[in-house]
């Protein structure tokens, strides 16, 4: 999909269908745009928002502009047409394999995680949820992708899935899985994650929530 990249994400939904979803797509030459979000509610009234939202960022990003620019407007948009109280929030991004550059804006989303070898940056929110405001901003972030770095993308059904004892899977059992199978296929890095998180919660009395993930690793290349 672009040179010197591995990209790939899995999508768990608690019921039938839900309103986690993830997209990868080809923008330009050596580019790829990402996008995760997570729509308020689950089954029907979860899918029925993520579609609006979809549609939105569908109409919005033909119609131009900075990645800003377009998010600003998507959010205008579900205010308008969404009912009171739901809201999207997304995590969306462009990848440029030609100077290894991506930049970024996160909508109200569970902070990313940017991995590297020695460290670990924390990509937090840099405006609120995709249709709770008229008007919003939102800050784009740019860094450089070294060698060896990992960018794990997830929704808060993977961090907020809990246990019979009440402890929560946390960005601690996403970093745990990464550094136990940092070496696999990307996609099966994501299928994991979700994976655990689920077994995490499967005596829990509550159902838990719908799950996704996308991870994005530069090779060394």
């Amino acid at each position: 999909m672009i040179h010197g990249y591995e990209l790939g994400g899995y999508l768990l939904t608690s019921e039938a269908i839900g309103g986690d979803f993830y997209e990868l797509r080809e923008s330009g030459p050596d580019r790829v745009d990402i996008l995760l979000g997570d729509a308020s509610g689950k089954g029907l009234p979860g899918a029925q928002l993520m579609i609006l939202a979809r549609e939105a960022l569908e109409t919005e990003s033909t119609r131009g502009g900075s990645l800003g620019d377009v998010v600003e407007r998507v959010n205008h948009s579900l205010w308008e047409r969404s009912r009171p109280g739901q809201f999207v929030t997304i995590f969306r991004a462009a990848l440029s394999g030609l100077d290894d550059r991506i930049s970024y804006l996160n909508a109200g989303h569970p902070r990313a995680f940017l991995c590297r070898p020695s460290q670990v940056l924390y990509l937090a929110a840099s405006g609120p949820p995709l249709g709770l405001l008229a008007e919003a901003t939102y800050a784009v972030e740019v860094l450089t992708v070294e060698p060896g770095d990992m960018l794990v993308l997830y929704t808060d059904g993977v961090t907020d899935a809990e246990s019979a004892r009440q402890t929560m899977f946390g960005e601690a059992g996403i970093l745990d899985v990464v550094r136990r199978h940092a070496h696999e296929p990307v996609a099966d890095l994501a299928r994991v994650i979700c994976e655990a998180a689920r077994d995490f919660e499967l005596d829990s009395p509550d159902a838990g929530d719908d799950k996704a993930v996308v991870v994005a690793r530069r090779t060394l290349q």
